[in-house]
């Protein structure tokens, strides 16, 4: 089971989709790289 990350803009409800370098929000277009 994965864990995935919710938005930190949209709240608890919405995830970040997982890209290879990134995670990034389908709803409102936050970005957030891997590190």
């Amino acid at each position: 089971v994965k864990r995935r990350k919710f938005c930190p803009k949209c709240g608890p409800g919405v995830f970040l989709a997982e890209h290879k370098d990134r995670f990034s929000c389908g709803k409102c277009g936050y970005t957030e790289f891997k590190k």
